[in-house]
């Protein structure tokens, strides 16, 4: 996925920017607040999709980042272990493939290398042997050997170093700067446009707009040539409005 204007959290920086504003808020909501104690618990994926076997217990945002980080960490998209005709109906995501049936077993395997070897902690992911590639490589890269080691600045570390202050601290020190809780605590909606680009709109700049209510209240439009995708939600649901 290609972005054209600076990000925020891999998102058009408008529409990122927003996302950390309404993250803001749910968090002066807890923290000040204790508003959000009185929500419902998000649903499991069990109980939205069809036939889920392995990814049980969790909920459907994490769930549905499961599926990101699938596509990540392989180089696939949703049709490549979906049915390929899944554009005319829901249900078809639900239809078993032999790629589907092999992500199954690959997740027993992850799940039980991090239970045995790794006292349960998340160290092992697919994207530790995928490295964006369906196939794991078996022969090192002499590239990677003797060249000088590539710098990403994108990089994400998995676990914080030692001594790194935990995220409450962080948080406070942000909502300091950015003039205290009370001031911070009073915003609650927010309207951001930006451009995206991306496999699904052929890598053609589109329009993009988000517009986000705390609590947890979100949703991002799409404007592409032929149709118009909307998410709503923490669930990140998608809907296609083709012809539009």
């Amino acid at each position: 996925m290609q972005e054209h204007r600076p990000t925020v959290m891999g998102l058009p920086r408008a529409a990122g920017i927003a996302l950390v504003a309404t993250a803001i808020s749910v968090v002066i909501a807890v923290r000040v607040g204790g508003q959000t104690s009185a929500q419902q618990p998000s649903s499991l994926a069990e109980t939205v999709f069809k036939d889920v076997q392995v990814l049980r217990g969790i909920p459907v945002d994490e769930f549905m980042d499961t599926m990101g980080m699938f596509s990540a960490a392989t180089g696939l998209n949703c049709t490549h272990c979906h049915a390929s005709d899944n554009g005319t109906t829901w249900d078809s995501y639900a239809v078993d493939t032999p790629l589907k049936q092999k992500a199954r077993v690959m997740v027993r395997m992850v799940t039980a290398l991090n239970k045995d070897s790794f006292r349960g902690v998340r160290a092992v992911t697919c994207y530790t042997c995928h490295r964006g590639d369906q196939r794991p490589r078996v022969v090192p890269s002499l590239t990677v050997q003797y060249s000088a080691p590539v710098e990403d600045p994108n990089e994400i570390e998995a676990f914080p170093a030692r001594g790194m202050p935990p995220a409450d601290k962080v948080f406070d020190k942000y909502l300091e700067a950015s003039g205290g809780a009370q001031r911070v605590g009073a915003l609650s909606t927010v309207v951001a446009k930006g451009t995206y680009a991306g496999f699904d709109t052929e890598h053609a700049q589109v329009p993009v707009e988000l517009f986000a209510k705390a609590p947890a209240q979100r949703t991002v439009i799409v404007r592409a040539t032929t149709r118009v995708r909307s998410r709503t939600g923490a669930a990140s649901c998608c809907r296609i409005l083709r012809n539009c």
